[in-house]
């Protein structure tokens, strides 16, 4: 989807950043430089005119202008590893911007030509990973899900839903002596949608699996510091109280693989990303290789 504009060039008056680092340069005209290829200043502040951002009396957040810098040297340094093992040809980069065009030409065409063309290179960036499906492997998925629901994001549960106090009191009685989950959750009668499969939780789509986007904070923080197969005390939520067991991999391994794939593709990304070439203008910031983002200049 293409956002629409925000705000117009003549309100950007960016956040100045000072101070020096080992990812940073000083220039005049660039922004940002990665892999050999310069984000001029004035193209710059063409990206966030066109993709908008928070504005307070006309100017633009250092936090929202290092994200936009963030996404460029990432997607600059995909389009350029793409381009030299793959060949970028422009039917796919026309093939990109039909797709864009489609249901959203009129916006498109109210788009500047600098930010039509990092829409293309976005859409070849995301593409890299499709045409290289080895690099991300079923042990990075497994490793993305098992480093805890804070890192995968996305929680793959069965649960046990109790009406008051008491009833959850008892049920953790069963958990604490040892009962199998499963079978607590079908003779559940507080539940009986869980009847008859452990306690599964789905999702509105079907889906065993489902992002933590808009998942209680309360929830997270219960899983994020119980292991993966072992039963998180009671969650008070909507008047009731639910006990959450997060499923092994095996269990979910194909029912979470896209978003389990999307966690993996950012570790890859930071690997490609380690051994590439990058600066920032110091005035807004600084490229950490540790973090393969554009951090606040120290």
């Amino acid at each position: 989807m293409i956002r629409r504009p925000l705000v117009t060039c003549a309100a950007i008056a960016l956040v100045a950043l000072t101070g020096t680092g080992c990812s940073t340069f000083s220039s005049n005209s660039n922004a940002a430089t990665a892999n050999g290829h310069d984000l001029s200043i004035s193209d710059f502040q063409t990206l966030i005119t066109d993709f908008g951002g928070d504005t307070v009396n006309g100017e633009v957040s250092g936090t929202y202008a290092r994200q936009v810098l963030t996404e460029w040297i990432t997607t600059t340094v995909l389009v350029d590893k793409s381009d030299r093992e793959d060949g970028v040809d422009q039917a796919a980069r026309q093939e990109a911007e039909n797709n864009y065009k489609q249901g959203n030409e009129e916006k498109w065409n109210a788009l500047s030509p600098v930010s039509q063309k990092y829409l293309i290179d976005l859409a070849i960036a995301q593409d890299y990973f499709k045409n290289h499906p080895e690099l991300i492997s079923d042990a990075d998925k497994k490793a993305a899900y098992e480093a805890g629901i804070e890192t995968s994001k996305m929680l793959c549960a069965r649960v046990i839903v109790a009406p008051d106090e008491a009833t959850a009191s008892a049920i953790n009685g069963r958990l604490l002596a040892g009962e199998d989950f499963k079978k607590i959750a079908d003779e559940n009668p507080y539940d009986p949608s869980a009847a008859g499969t452990g306690g599964i939780l789905k999702g509105n789509d079907g889906s065993e699996c489902v992002s933590t986007t808009n998942t209680p904070a309360d929830i997270v923080t219960a899983l994020a510091d119980t292991p993966i197969g072992q039963p998180s005390p009671a969650v008070p939520l909507s008047g009731s109280y639910v006990f959450f067991l997060q499923r092994p991999y095996e269990e979910i391994a194909d029912a979470g693989s896209a978003l389990l794939a999307t966690v993996a593709q950012k570790s890859a990304t930071s690997t490609i990303l380690a051994d590439a070439s990058a600066r920032v203008d110091s005035r807004y910031g600084m490229w950490d290789t540790s973090t393969s983002e554009v951090v606040a200049a120290r």
